[in-house]
């Protein structure tokens, strides 16, 4: 499916483009400096962009939300949400981070890590929220030879967990919060503050429930710095080998409502453990997320362990293994960067905008 797009190159300088641009347009003029925008050409099979509003599919915004946010140019957006509204087209927005985007326009679709599943459709405005995938490496081409280390079903599961659990700061963090929350009440603002639950308890307190579970066994690492995996080369190492060594993996919200650590995990070939806090994943208008995690609401956290043991024991050794690699096909299939826009069209199709025949 080609999905055509016209948008407005205006919108800021080329210098901007390295940090802002979206990277469907990456695809198309590159990103403002010397980098082979080749390296992305396969986004040019399914996206085309043309001069035409009334021959385009959609409009897309050009660069993330937060820039117009950051550069105080709001009134762009608006201008170019307007122009589709006035051809009869959606636009697309791409924001970036932690926080729940709110857009001043309608008839948009919103592309984010943050979402509330409950709230991911607002018909009023027309604005249809959709999960992003974030991108993650592929450790096993990394640190496995290309291929995931099966584990044989044992009798007891053995969860993993390595990250962000425990804060020296909390205090500060928790002021930082009640002051965002003033903010939002006090005046416009373009992103949702940030919850008042701090996320580093809420992670400590699941963890917690499992230590002193009966039902399963677990080998946790905690650690009191979000930053020290992407930048020191043994943090790395260990994080990779503590999913390669246990059979699942508790992927939790962090500050946004959603988990980088949830694709990790399926990328490894692992089952991950998905507490549910009203979150949307990638896709899930599309795949039945509950046929390849362990599904646990929020709400029953207090029986987490027993919910482990039973999906567990369900499992034939044959399943098991299975499961190991259906985790790691989806993630090929749908959340690699690669085929996460080759489908695309699917986002269009689910909010029942056509698409013109190639």
């Amino acid at each position: 499916m080609m999905i055509r797009i016209f948008t407005d190159p205006q919108h800021a300088p080329a210098s901007d483009w390295r940090n802002h641009l979206i990277l469907i347009l990456k695809a198309h003029w590159g990103d403002g400096t010397d980098w082979d925008r080749d390296s992305i050409a396969y986004l040019r099979a399914d996206f085309a962009l043309t001069d035409d509003i009334t021959a385009a599919d959609i409009v897309a915004l050009p660069l993330s939300w937060n820039y117009y946010v950051a550069r105080g140019k709001i009134d762009l957006a608006r201008a170019l949400a307007a122009q589709a509204a006035r051809a009869g087209k959606w636009i697309a927005v791409w924001s970036e981070g932690d926080h729940h985007a709110r857009l001043p326009f309608e008839n948009a679709l919103l592309f984010q890590y943050d979402l509330r599943r409950s709230r991911r459709r607002d018909e009023r405005r027309h604005i249809y929220e959709y999960a992003r995938s974030p991108f993650t490496l592929d450790y096993p081409a990394l640190y496995l030879n290309g291929q995931i280390a099966v584990r044989e079903k044992s009798a007891k599961p053995l969860i993993g967990f390595c990250g962000h659990a425990q804060t020296s700061d909390a205090w500060k963090i928790r002021a930082r919060n009640v002051y965002r929350h003033l903010q939002a009440r006090l005046k416009t603002v373009y992103f949702d503050p940030p919850p008042l639950r701090l996320a580093v308890d809420f992670r400590a307190a699941i963890l917690r429930r499992l230590t002193t579970s009966p039902h399963v066994e677990t080998n946790f690492i905690i650690r009191d710095d979000y930053g020290g995996k992407q930048h020191n080369t043994d943090a790395v190492r260990e994080y990779v080998e503590n999913l390669r060594d246990t059979d699942y993996t508790v992927c939790m919200r962090g500050w946004g409502n959603y988990s980088i650590r949830f694709c990790e995990t399926l990328s490894m070939g692992r089952i991950p453990i998905f507490i549910d806090t009203d979150c949307a994943l990638p896709y899930d208008f599309k795949l039945d997320w509950k046929q390849y995690v362990v599904w646990v609401d929020e709400r029953d956290l207090d029986h987490i362990g027993e919910r482990v043991a039973d999906f567990h024991a369900r499992l034939s050794p044959g399943d098991f293994v299975a499961l190991q690699h259906e985790c790691r096909r989806v993630w090929t299939d749908y959340l690699t960067q690669a085929t996460y826009y080759r489908q695309f069209g699917a986002h269009l199709q689910h909010a029942g905008i056509p698409v013109s025949a190639s």
